[in-house]
C-alpha cells in the first residue's frame, strides 16, 4: 500500500510538471513555495536547543515535532495553490510571493539574530576578561591568582593560564588544579593520555611521580591508556606485568 501511494504521488508530481494547461511561470512559482524546505538541517539543529531546562516535556516534544514538520505544510501548501489556480489564474501567485516574501524576512530575522548571538558572546567574554574569570574555579586581578577564594602563591597573574581541566600555567611554573609543582621542568613538560605527563627528568600520573619510569622512552597507548618504556607497563600509575 505504502509502495502505490510512493508511486501514485510520483505520477501526480510527474503529470503536473508535463501539464501543458500550466504554465512555466506557474510551476517555478509555485517551487517557490517549498524553498524554505532546504532550510530543515538548520532548523533541526535550532530546535533541538528546546530541549535546554524544558519547563514542560511533552509540550517541548509537541512543539518540536510541529516546527520540524513544516515541509509537509510547505508541501500541501503548494498543493493548495495548484487547486487555487485551476479556480482563480490570478488569485494563485498570492501564495508563492507571500512565501518569498517570508523567507526573505525570516533569512533577515535568522541573521540579524546569529549577529546579535555573536554580538552578546563577545561582550560577555569582555565582561568575563574584565572580571578576570578563568573558569573551572580560577580566576585573577592585578596582584594575585585565585582557586576560589584561595590565593595561589607565587602564580604570576599576567601569564596565568588554563591548561585543561588538570594542569594549570604561568611564565615559568606548573600548577596542578591550583598547586604549584615546582620540580616539574617547565620546558620540555608535556600532557600525554591517560592523567599521564611528563618532563625530561619524571613521569606523572596526576600529579604524582611514575617511580622507575623512564620519560624519555614513556608513552601511552591512545586506547587503552596503559603506559610504557623500555623497562615495561604501567596501569594507573603503578608498574604492571602487562606487555
Amino acid at each position: 500500500m505504502t509502495q502505490y501511494n510512493t508511486y501514485n504521488l510520483f505520477h501526480r508530481a510527474r503529470n503536473y510538471f508535463r501539464s501543458v494547461d500550466i504554465p512555466l511561470w506557474f510551476k517555478l512559482l509555485n517551487l517557490v513555495i517549498l524553498i524554505p524546505a532546504l532550510l530543515w538541517p538548520f532548523v533541526f539543529f535550532s530546535t533541538i536547543f528546546f530541549f535546554d531546562n524544558p519547563h514542560n516535556l511533552f509540550l517541548t516534544l509537541l512543539l518540536f515535532l510541529a516546527v520540524n514538520a513544516y515541509p509537509i505544510y510547505l508541501a500541501l501548501l503548494a498543493f493548495g495553490n495548484y487547486k487555487l489556480y485551476r479556480r482563480s489564474k490570478y488569485l494563485a501567485p498570492v501564495l508563492p510571493l507571500i512565501s518569498l516574501l517570508a523567507l526573505a524576512s525570516g533569512t533577515v530575522y535568522i541573521v540579524s539574530g546569529v549577529k546579535e548571538n555573536l554580538k552578546q558572546s563577545v561582550e560577555k567574554s569582555k565582561q568575563k576578561a574584565a572580571s578576570g574569570d578563568l573558569g573551572m574555579g580560577f580566576r585573577k586581578d592585578k596582584l594575585y591568582v585565585y582557586s576560589d577564594d584561595t590565593i595561589i602563591k607565587n602564580a604570576d597573574p599576567a601569564t596565568f593560564e588554563i591548561v585543561n581541566w588538570q594542569w594549570e600555567k604561568d611564565k615559568s611554573t606548573y600548577f596542578y588544579n591550583g598547586k604549584a609543582m615546582p620540580e616539574v621542568d617547565f620546558n620540555s613538560f608535556v600532557i600525554l593520555q591517560g592523567n599521564y605527563s611528563k618532563d625530561k627528568n619524571r613521569v606523572y600520573f596526576y600529579n604524582n611521580i611514575v617511580v622507575d619510569a623512564d620519560p624519555a622512552t614513556f608513552k601511552v597507548d591512545d586506547m587503552t591508556y596503559i603506559g610504557r618504556d623500555k623497562f615495561g607497563c604501567y596501569k594507573d600509575g603503578e608498574k604492571s606485568r602487562l606487555r
